[in-house]
């Protein structure tokens, strides 16, 4: 009978494992636990099984991305990194480091990944902007989100032009408004307390020094 090795290669994507390194790992344990030896080889793993199984199971994780079409909260998070890019001068291709914002986003309850942006610059607007373009690109119904979670950063909230501020507008052309969730170590609390808000459809400004939480929920 053929095994599966669907947990092995999702830790092995997760953890940013070479597929070399996790038939390593994994055929180390078997050996340790005695289901393998000089005498029977039959449980072996090569990295071309580590292959295969990953190719599945992405293929399968992305069609039920796809059939995803309404989220009630995104949360996003971003940070500059240094990306290699090549530059056309003349006739000849020259190699360039640049620092770009990349900011990626996921759904909650969950904690499904969307996917990442590139803003076209590191502004409010700009990081606004590209989420919600991304988000109307696949599809999503935008007229379901109900709350927005990040860190607290004066880019992420400023009244005037912050992320929040901005897609709060442009989810409000729908009549809507949205929750605000701050993000941090208490992520689990932030978003119980949210969903306790909504069930009660309260209009009010939350605040618990004990556990950092800040929430403004403006549903109507």
């Amino acid at each position: 009978m053929r095994s599966t090795l669907t947990t092995t290669s999702l830790m092995s994507d997760r953890f940013r494992v070479s597929d070399r390194a996790t038939t390593a790992i994994a055929t180390g344990v078997l050996h340790d636990l005695g289901i393998i030896c000089d005498e029977n080889m039959a449980k072996v793993i090569d990295r071309n099984k580590i292959r295969r199984e990953k190719e599945k199971i992405r293929k399968v994780i992305t069609e039920e991305d796809n059939q995803m079409k309404e989220v009630n909260a995104i949360y996003f998070d971003g940070r500059k990194d240094k990306t290699i890019t090549q530059e056309k001068i003349g006739s000849k291709m020259y190699r360039r480091t640049i620092k770009e914002e990349h900011v990626s986003v996921i759904s909650e309850p969950g904690g499904k990944y969307i996917g990442h942006v590139t803003p076209k610059n590191g502004t409010g607007n700009g990081i606004a902007d590209s989420i919600w373009e991304h988000l109307e690109s696949k599809g999503f119904d935008m007229s379901a989100v109900e709350a927005v979670g990040c860190y607290g950063t004066a880019t992420n909230t400023g009244w005037r032009n912050g992320v929040i501020h901005k897609i709060e507008l442009d989810i409000r052309c729908n009549g809507l408004y949205v929750c605000y969730i701050l993000m941090s170590c208490h992520i689990g609390i932030y978003l119980n307390t949210w969903m306790e808000l909504q069930q009660g459809q309260l209009h009010s400004v939350v605040q618990s020094e004990n556990n950092s939480l800040a929430v403004r929920n403006f549903l109507l």
